[in-house]
């Protein structure tokens, strides 16, 4: 089994670093995630070769960007797990063109790889990331522009993304709650419409007959 240097952000944006063994790059990833830390850079120890996969952490994604992707394809969660990684980053000290390519060459899902790209391409060409996000009101929302905004003339972005967070964390929670709160209804609704049917069905029937007999 491959073994892996890593360095990663805790939480609190803290640089760590260390080593672990994992099957594949991608499952190496997913383990210092369930540790709640943020990839910076994975390199397959003892293989001069794979000392490309630093590039790629910064920026070369495996995953080629076409520019192309659906607004289905982006869900909130994928928003609050970027939102999250970027804030981190941020706060360790990466600039936001480094942040972004190291988004890219974490992310396994091509539309979120294809949207940070756009993001990228557009803040190296100038432009301040709230503009950027605004080619994107699908994914992100007005609230979520003028958040990033106000930390950009603030100059406190890592601190704005981070109340992000705390927001979208919310709103999911509240969303669970809801729809936690409509499956117990929905399955007094489902059983109330197979009754009646069970009732116009079979039972009404046997009433028509036994009343013909009569």
């Amino acid at each position: 089994m491959p073994d892996f240097v890593w360095k990663a952000a805790q939480p609190d944006a803290k640089i760590i670093e260390g080593r672990l063994q994992a099957p594949s790059q991608a499952q190496a990833m997913q383990q210092l995630r369930a540790q709640g830390l943020t990839p910076l850079q994975l390199i397959e120890s003892g293989s001069a070769a794979i000392l490309g996969q630093n590039a790629t952490m910064q920026g070369a994604s495996t995953i080629s960007p076409t520019g192309r992707f659906k607004a289905s394809d982006i869900t909130a969660a994928d928003v609050l797990v970027m939102t999250s990684e970027l804030s981190i980053m941020l706060k360790a000290g990466l600039s936001l063109d480094s942040a972004l390519r190291v988004l890219i060459g974490m992310s396994a899902k091509p539309a979120l790889v294809n949207l940070t790209q756009t993001l990228l391409d557009d803040v190296k060409g100038g432009s301040p990331l709230s503009r950027a996000l605004g080619r994107h009101p699908q994914q992100f929302g007005d609230f979520y522009i003028n958040m990033v905004r106000s930390g950009e003339a603030s100059g406190q972005l890592s601190a704005v993304l981070e109340r992000l967070v705390e927001h979208l964390d919310r709103l999911r929670a509240l969303r669970e709650s809801v729809i936690s709160a409509t499956i117990y209804p929905a399955i007094l609704l489902g059983v109330a419409v197979l009754s009646v049917v069970a009732m116009l069905g079979f039972v009404v029937p046997q009433f028509e007959s036994l009343f013909k007999d009569m």
